[in-house]
């Protein structure tokens, strides 16, 4: 999941990078100016259209534009051609003066007094014009790739520059939040047009696999749970109650139900959908006297406006800030596209949601389960179903908006069109679903539905464009693979499947580099030399990942270096990185990208030979939210790797700051194993870490080498299984 905080964490990268580096570079540093011009402007109205600002609007002030200007310049060089050093290092050194500049007025960022108060003030003065947003914006880009790498800068002013983060405000928010604060926050500030080209993309990855009784050795369904979620934010537990409630499974923090699990009877597993449930309305707004309506039909209708006051919490106390804020019947306005504003148009049923999210947890059969997904509340989930009767089943949202397929729903339609309204929403049988297929295996790791069972499939040209925007994916293509053809299946062997170690992505795009490097002239002869041991080891490579495989360390460095250098090419083609990547990618820049791998390996490890498990790792250190991590401290390797190349189990790792070894956050998580028989429910899972949050606990981390190699444990489901299992008991209220 991306919110609040994962964009905070980024944002504290590039300040950190910043005042690091103090320590690498001395320049001119500008000191305290209590006279230091300053950029106010004052809007009127509260119609955002009245007040206007341009991108690169400052306060003129000498010294700051040329800073200003420098990371500007730098920024788009970098972002244009991110694997050019030089330009790196031009880059590195314009933001170190423009972040220096900024620390000179207000050097205390912690534990401030009243007088350290005021220079933190006059530093947001002097450095919050709309050229300082286009500035931090274009910051964000660049360490929001993987150019400026989080490790090469040290941790010492970690705890200082979330001082500064805070005081910045509107800019510590998620993009979405940040279309919000441009629209309402600032009468002053025009909303940025949005790339509305731009198609949605999953933020999660999840794997549902269901095995008909027909195809497996105990003639019983199973079901494979394996949601791909932030670590330790989905628990594994069970719910039980007097009247009769008894399901196990991943329970998100704060919700009341078993989100993804099974009771004794059946089993759900949900993963993020590519349908589309959300829609975004062009609105023509006008002004009449005081007042605004907006365009539908031929005529105009009054926008409905109203004052709300948000409570906010300060290191000084509680605050609160009023807003007007605005909604057509579509739905509140939330942002603004040139002269448009944008409404949005989503599922609003809060109780109906609950009520189907928990009421599936007690259904004992596939008729109790379909007749729970009458209420119509699930948008944003396809299902994989397996029961004890030897069911199972794929079904998409029950909350797919009816709509004119003529319009391109992927862009803001026309608000003043009534053609664009909905007309209800789509059942069950006129979805996408499948039951009982005669192939015996269901499948879906949010990919689209159309390959959910094999041949047997819903077909696509029965169903509008809008019920599928994530298309097939490498991941999709894999499970066929390891499903298809086989009647042996067993917990043990779908497990197995599960943990499949084929990376697909890399199966297809590395005979692309061995071509190019095929076709280097003799003239080139040291390029030749240079690369010849690394094509070596990828030709001779299975495409298949293990801690022990350097293959493995060295395709996934050379495939991020690709997937980057190739982003504006991919962008201006209107394809993702991958597509581009599959299809027109040039010599030159996959043998870049694999010297660029080769490089840094040998930079970070001392030689490009490392094997991924020294890379790849799993550490918990502490209880907190926010991780940190330490090279020094023990950790445990992971063979599998990100799902972006195919691989079923997935690990989302990176580099944080200090270290050199790359450790997950994000991805396998809750993984379970469910057989169901006509008496009995068998499974087994794991967890990642452990499932106490208590760094004091043995059960903190006893978990973690389970999880890295997939060893799932029994399930004890049934009060006769804890026994001789139990260390205490507790029951509210006695």
């Amino acid at each position: 999941m991306i919110g609040y905080r994962s964009v905070a964490i980024i944002i504290a990268v590039l300040f950190i990078a910043f005042a690091a580096v103090q320590e690498l570079f001395r320049v001119r540093q500008l000191m305290p100016n209590p006279n230091l011009p300053t950029f106010h402007r004052v809007g009127t109205s509260d119609d955002p259209r009245d007040n206007k600002e341009d991108a690169y609007e400052s306060d003129h002030d000498v010294v700051r534009d040329r800073l200003r200007q420098g990371v500007q310049s730098t920024a788009d060089n970098l972002l244009a051609s991110p694997c050019n050093a030089y330009l790196r290092d031009q880059y590195i050194a314009a933001a170190t003066n423009y972040a220096r500049a900024w620390l000179s007025i207000a050097p205390c960022l912690q534990k401030c007094g009243s007088k350290e108060r005021a220079q933190m003030e006059l530093a947001i003065k002097a450095f919050n014009t709309p050229f300082d947003k286009t500035v931090r914006d274009l910051m964000r880009q660049v360490h929001n790739t993987d150019t400026i790498r989080e490790g090469d800068f040290g941790q010492d002013v970690v705890v200082k520059v979330d001082a500064v983060l805070d005081s910045i405000g509107g800019d510590v928010e998620s993009i979405d939040l940040d279309e919000l604060r441009r629209f309402y926050g600032d009468t002053a500030s025009r909303p940025s047009p949005m790339d509305s080209t731009r198609r949605a993309t999953l933020k999660s990855e999840s794997n549902g696999f269901a095995i008909a009784p027909a195809n497996t050795v105990n003639h019983r369904a199973l079901l494979l749970i394996n949601p791909h979620t932030t670590f330790f934010f989905r628990s594994e537990l069970q719910m039980t109650s007097d009247e009769g409630l008894n399901a196990y499974g991943a329970a998100t923090w704060g919700q009341f139900f078993i989100y993804q699990g099974f009771n004794d009877r059946l089993g759900w597993m949900h993963t993020s959908t590519g349908a589309d449930a959300i829609d975004e309305y062009a609105e023509t707004v006008v002004r009449r006297g005081d007042r605004l309506f907006y365009r539908y039909g031929g005529k105009e209708l009054p926008l409905i406006s109203q004052r709300i006051t948000v409570p906010y919490r300060t290191p000084g106390g509680m605050q609160s800030r009023s807003f007007t804020v605005y909604r057509s019947h579509h739905g509140p306005i939330v942002r603004a596209d040139a002269d448009r504003w944008i409404s949005i148009r989503l599922m609003q049923k809060p109780i109906e949601a609950l009520s189907q999210s928990y009421l599936r947890t007690k259904a004992r059969s596939l008729a109790e389960y379909r007749k729970v997904m009458e209420l119509h509340a699930n948008s944003s989930n396809n299902t994989v179903y397996a029961d004890a009767d030897g069911h199972i089943a794929y079904f998409h949202p029950q909350f797919v908006p009816r709509r004119d397929d003529r319009f391109n729903w992927d862009l803001p339609v026309d608000g003043s069109n009534p053609a664009t309204e909905w007309k209800g929403v789509h059942g069950i049988e006129d979805s996408p679903h499948v039951i009982d297929p005669p192939n015996g295996w269901i499948q879906n790791v949010n990919n689209w539905p159309y390959s959910a069972a094999g041949p047997y499939s819903p077909k696509q040209k029965k169903f509008p464009a809008y019920m599928d925007n994530a298309g097939e994916s490498p991941r999709g293509l894999h499970t066929i693979m390891v499903l298809s053809g086989r009647k042996d299946f067993s917990p043990d062997r779908l497990r197995d499947a599960a943990f499949d170690t084929y990376l697909p992505a890399f199966a297809r795009l590395v005979p692309t580099l061995v071509a190019a490097y095929d076709s280097i002239p003799q003239s080139a002869d040291t390029l030749k030399r240079q690369l010849a041991e690394p094509i070596d080891s990828l030709r001779k490579w299975n495409y298949r990942w293990s801690s022990a495989s350097v293959a493995t360390a060295l395709a996934v460095y050379w495939g991020e270096a690709l997937a980057q250098s190739v982003q504006p090419d991919a962008a201006d083609a209107g394809m993702t990185p991958y597509e581009y990547m599959t299809a027109r990618v040039r010599p030159a820049q996959t043998l870049g990208a694999l010297q660029s791998a080769q490089d840094r390996l040998a930079h970070d490890f001392g030689s490009w030979k490392t094997p991924w498990g020294e890379i790849n790792r799993f550490q918990r250190l502490t209880g907190d939210v926010e991780q940190i991590f330490r090279d020094s401290a023990p950790s445990t390797p992971v063979p599998f790797t990100s799902a972006q190349w195919g691989s079923l189990a997935a690990y989302g790792a990176k580099t944080y700051p200090g270290t050199r070894r790359r450790y997950g956050t994000y991805g396998n998580t809750f993984v379970a194993v469910v057989e169901f028989g006509k008496d009995s429910v068998r499974a087994q899972a794991v967890s990642p870490g452990g499932e106490s949050g208590n760094p004091r606990s043995r059960h903190f981390n006893d978990q973690a080498d389970r999880y890295a190699s997939g060893n799932l444990r029994q399930v004890y489901f049934y009060p006769g299984q804890l026994v001789g299992h139990t260390e205490r008991k507790y029951h509210p209220g006695r």
